[in-house]
């Protein structure tokens, strides 16, 4: 299947239509009190978005950090709102990562990050229950076992500078996993080997150990659905650099496989996101050439695509290299572009329907000697199409002005269609042609049955910051604000596929 190419630049009126919802906007600055410190999407397991929550500090009470939040649909109705306190720890900044939405419950985690360096760092959790609006107690967890409370602000400093770690929880279908981080990048192989997963009750349910025999290691869950958990293992002990795709089932905490996917014999090293569709296992990434200290993307040597059945056994597996690219693409066969711009992989889209396409976005590093930092550079969108047996489809290349000193201009990406098709957000600062004044553009481009459609609207206001938030399946949420944070607005627009 190939894609169409479709250009359109247009207005936000042409773009966007009407909502046919009860809510198009809501006001952030007014729906509580306080000093708003964060605004985030809920996410549904699925990824889908559930909605909104905003979160206002209302200062100190009785020692305590005290909060309001509000919760509001992806329609932006208000669904629930309430207050809680926290413990108020000296000489850290807390922040709140996004929520997930577990069944009825939110689970909401805050970070707590000192000021001088990260060896002092911890996170704390609760959930919110949207059926009763109640704020259940915090919980935290201390050497990868759930403790009920908050940590005694008391000698927390030097406790956490003998901690190694951090302890994140990664939301599952009706639980949470456990899964401990190095603060510093340390090799953990001796102290922490296990995955826990939990209920919503915070009962163990089981325990799954990925490294049994203790060796050095780096690990990442690059997947996870209701049913299923898959993690990359790179085994790095001295006589044994390999690196291994792990499937776990999440009802019982057992390995179904455990497929290498490299050793110190291999061409390449390979970096990859994964999805389960019917039962096989999709790896769709880049490859680079092989080095021990592993993926390294100023060697990449191009593409590569892996399918595993439900026992582990490999269905098929290609490669497609730069040099095999150099009839469609200006590139030479060590991934080198014009200016000395490489191509950096920023999404790899992998539809319901097995097909895929790769997002990459031209980089280029450097060191400025005058000011004694790195600098970025990033350019152009290139988007592949990459057909049923692996080859080089169409080519789309995005325009964008160059941007300096920030790592990428992609924003975001949401499967549309029940999983079979895909859209895409980028920002740009770019130079009208016929005045020269430069503004700032989101571009959206959808990918449909095969035709790729690019829009682009301007988001730049002389009075207003805009930024662009993912929403509902079909929309964009604009977030309005000034600095003064008096005027905070939100609205949905309909994305006129």
């Amino acid at each position: 299947m190939k894609y169409k190419i479709t250009y359109t630049v247009t207005f936000l009126t042409f773009l966007f239509t009407s909502i046919p919802c009860t809510a198009q906007f809501s006001s952030l600055s007014q729906l509580a009190q306080g000093d708003l410190v964060t605004f985030s999407p809920i996410r549904e397991i699925d990824d889908d978005i559930f909605g909104y929550i905003a979160i206002y500090s209302l200062g100190e009470v009785d020692d305590k950090l005290s909060y309001e939040y509000v919760i509001l649909d992806n329609n932006l109705n208000e669904v629930s709102n309430g207050t809680f306190k926290d413990t108020r720890y000296r000489n850290v900044i807390p922040r709140f990562l996004a929520p997930q939405l577990l069944g009825q419950k939110l689970l909401l985690t805050k970070t707590n990050t000192g000021l001088f360096g990260n060896s002092k760092i911890f996170v704390s959790s609760r959930f919110i229950d949207l059926e009763t609006n109640t704020v259940e107690s915090p919980f935290y967890l201390k050497d990868n076992t759930i403790i009920d409370g908050e940590r005694d602000a008391k000698g927390l400093g030097k406790e956490q500078r003998k901690t190694r770690f951090v302890d994140l929880l990664i939301p599952s279908e009706n639980g949470f996993i456990t899964y401990p981080i190095d603060k510093v990048g340390r090799d953990n192989s001796r102290i922490y080997n296990a995955i826990k997963f939990y209920n919503l009750d915070r009962e163990l349910i089981w325990e799954y150990d990925y490294n049994p025999y203790k060796v050095e290691h780096d690990k990442s869950i690059v997947y996870i659905d209701e049913n299923y958990l898959l993690l990359s293992f790179h085994n790095k002990s001295n006589n044994n650099n390999r690196l291994f795709l792990k499937r776990i089932d999440l009802k019982t905490g057992r390995e179904d496989f455990s497929y290498m996917i490299e050793d110190n014999s291999s061409t390449y090293n390979h970096t990859f996101e994964a999805k389960i569709i019917d039962g096989k296992t999709y790896l769709l990434g880049k490859i680079g050439k092989y080095s021990w200290s592993g993926y390294d993307y100023k060697r990449a040597a191009g593409f590569f695509k892996l399918i595993l059945d439900e026992e582990g056994q490999e269905i098929s597996k290609k490669y497609l290299l730069w040099k095999d690219m150099t009839n469609k693409l200006p590139i030479n066969k060590n991934g080198k572009m014009a200016k000395g711009y490489r191509l950096h992989a920023k999404e790899y889209f992998i539809s319901d329907t097995g097909s895929m396409a790769i997002l990459t976005e031209k980089l280029k590093e450097g060191y400025d000697l005058l000011l004694g930092v790195s600098k970025v550079k990033t350019t152009d969108l290139v988007l592949f199409q990459l057909d049923e047996n692996f080859g080089l489809g169409e080519v789309l290349e995005i325009e964008k002005d160059k941007s300096k000193w920030q790592a990428s201009d992609y924003l975001y990406s949401q499967y549309i269609n029940d999983g079979e098709d895909v859209v895409f957000f980028y920002k740009d600062y770019k130079e009208d042609e016929a005045t020269s004044d430069k503004n700032w553009i989101m571009g959206i481009v959808t990918i449909i049955d095969g035709t790729i459609k690019e829009e682009t609207i301007s988001i730049s206001s002389e009075d207003h910051f805009i930024f662009p938030y993912i929403a509902k399946e079909g929309y964009v949420l604009f977030r309005e604000f000034n600095k003064d944070q008096d005027y905070d607005e939100i609205r949905l627009e309909q994305i006129n596929y």
